[in-house]
């Protein structure tokens, strides 16, 4: 419940602090003087876009504040624990600001929260209706999810098993259809996989292959060069006569042997003394592998051809391919699981179609306990909806939910459901878009809002706040008193704020604030009306003159006459 409503800069609004009764409230005023500046106020705090043509021109932000009672809708505390917001006494404190430059914030219980947060938040606490929703009566996809949204928590849940069911089958037959589609070229496909793989079964190629066989003819190529290094190397090392050299590796030997008597007496040199032992014995290791080198290195020009060969068969597969040739090897083990994929894909074509009728079968028969859950959600509103216009001076209406059968499962079930009013006996039953007057309309909406709000309330926590933004246009007369009581009955459960111009709707508030604006300054102020000034208002809202004692004598009749019929409710 709304218990206090802040403005500030907002439109003509300069500032104005409201205060709501909890159960029926008008709101009242001549056209212009700035009544929807506070339901843009309202709307701003659920979630409304925030546009800086709304900042009072001169000023450099709006603000609207609310204090919203949340004790006892328990989802919202939860929420608000989540959040850190504070709730004082039971009571949360949000606001919206608008600057005429940057980007709008919203605030709730002390913390700063998206906009789209606080629009999940208050949408549980306030609802509001208007003529927009008149318009939206109209549109069959409005009709069905108001339909639906007002069944049971078990009908709802129905309808989150179909619609599930109907995505998954959707999603399912998508695939089996691409798989189809797909079976040629999978074939060609998985014939290619196979040609690649006995190409690669054939050839045999192992990681590093060619870089292996790169350095071998690069070593074939130069054998002559090889081997003379080789020689040399081990006759300078070696130490060979015929090389006419001492040997490198006699003259460590020998500066060894030099060295070792003097470490009695110059301990400093035993170190030296074991260097030139190890580099002996790393000496001779290299003098044998430089003796096996030379011995071992033979020139095969057959083998240089087969090698040359063997690179080239590697390169024109990996270019065949599409990889590098150091890449084939890992090519090769990837194929394998691709081929078993592609045929796994083959096997999975009785299970995929299975699957395919399994969800079939599922959804036709969710799509079975959803209609008959409409068929008595249906049933019930027709009748209940029936019963409020005849309180709303629409005795002889009869109004009607057709569920007409699709030809195939849809999104949404095995029916469209549509809105149906027959005005009167012997009439045809119109649709919302043929035929239903504008004050019908008014007075259907209503009706229907009423027994959509009541059907919810049985189920789950509904909005504590109930709006309505001159959901009386196009009545008058006899129809407006039963509206007036109409909306008076329903703020026994709701607080129930109403946007009007008709008198006989607000002759039935307990709280009448009254919009004026200043042509002069240019100040939207709100007033919350009493005693006389309630006489007048509900004068001027009859008859356009406030002092005229005709209109107001039948100002105060009017008033003593809802006072009546509300004790009589």
């Amino acid at each position: 419940m709304i218990e206090e409503l802040r403005i500030r800069d907002l439109g003509p609004i300069a500032a104005t602090d409201l205060r709501f009764s909890s159960g029926f409230t008008v709101i009242s005023g001549e056209t212009g003087a700035g009544k929807t500046m506070l339901l843009n106020s309202l709307q701003l705090l659920l979630g409304m876009k925030a546009e800086p043509r709304l900042v009072r021109q001169s000023a450099t932000r709006a603000v609207a504040e609310a204090s919203f009672i949340v004790e006892g809708v328990s989802q919202i505390v939860e929420r608000l624990e989540e959040l850190d917001c504070e709730v004082e006494d039971g009571v949360l404190e949000v606001a919206r600001v608008v600057p005429a430059e940057g980007r709008s914030h919203a605030q709730a219980g002390g913390r700063r929260i998206p906009s789209a947060t606080l629009s999940d938040m208050t949408s549980e606490l306030v609802a509001i209706h208007g003529q927009s929703e008149q318009l939206q009566l109209r549109q069959s996809a409005w009709q069905r999810n108001s339909f639906d949204q007002a069944g049971s928590e078990q009908h709802r849940l129905l309808l989150e098993e179909y619609r599930r069911l109907w995505a998954e089958a959707r999603e399912e037959s998508r695939r089996w259809h691409q798989w189809v589609q797909r079976q040629e070229e999978r074939s060609e496909l998985l014939a290619k996989l196979e040609e690649e793989s006995l190409l690669l079964e054939e050839l045999d190629p192992h990681s590093g292959e060619d870089a292996e066989l790169g350095s071998r003819a690069e070593k074939l190529a130069h054998v002559e060069d090889l081997r003379q290094a080789f020689s040399l190397a081990h006759a300078a090392l070696a130490g060979e006569e015929t090389s006419g050299l001492a040997g490198g590796r006699e003259a460590v030997l020998e500066a060894q042997r030099i060295l070792a008597p003097i470490t009695d007496y110059a301990s400093e040199f035993e170190d030296t003394v074991k260097q030139l032992r190890d580099v002996s014995y790393i000496l001779d290791d290299i003098v044998a592998q430089l003796a096996r080198e030379e011995q071992e290195l033979n020139f095969d020009p057959l083998e240089l051809e087969d090698i040359q060969n063997r690179r080239a068969q590697l390169r024109n597969l990996a270019l065949r391919l599409g990889v590098e040739v150091d890449d084939l090897a890992e090519y090769r083990e990837n194929l394998g699981a691709r081929i078993a994929r592609e045929l796994a894909e083959e096997h999975n074509q009785d299970a995929l179609g299975k699957r395919v009728e399994e969800l079939e079968e599922l959804k036709a028969d969710a799509a079975k306990q959803l209609s008959a859950s409409r068929k008595v959600l249906a049933r019930h509103l027709s009748e209940a909806i029936t019963s409020e216009l005849q309180d709303l001076a629409m005795p002889t209406a009869e109004f009607e939910i057709v569920l007409d059968e699709l030809e195939e499962l849809g999104p949404w079930g095995g029916e469209d459901v549509s809105f149906r009013l027959r005005p009167r006996p012997l009439a045809p039953l119109l649709d919302m878009g043929q035929g239903v007057s504008g004050g019908e309309l008014s007075r259907l909406m209503l009706a229907i809002e009423v027994c959509l709000i009541e059907n919810q309330k049985q189920d789950r926590q509904s909005a504590k706040t109930l709006v309505f933004d001159e959901i009386d246009a196009g009545i008058g007369g006899e129809t407006a008193l039963e509206v007036g009581r109409k909306l008076k009955q329903l703020a026994q459960n709701y607080q129930v704020i109403v946007v009007t111009h008709v008198a006989q709707v607000a002759a039935f508030a307990d709280l009448q604030l009254v919009v004026s604006r200043d042509e002069v300054t240019d100040v939207t102020t709100v007033e919350d009306v009493k005693g006389q000034q309630r006489v007048e208002e509900i004068a001027r809202m009859m008859s356009g003159h406030t002092q005229s004692k005709t209109a107001q004598r039948h100002a105060a009749e009017l008033l003593e006459l809802s006072n009546v019929a509300e004790s009589n409710m």
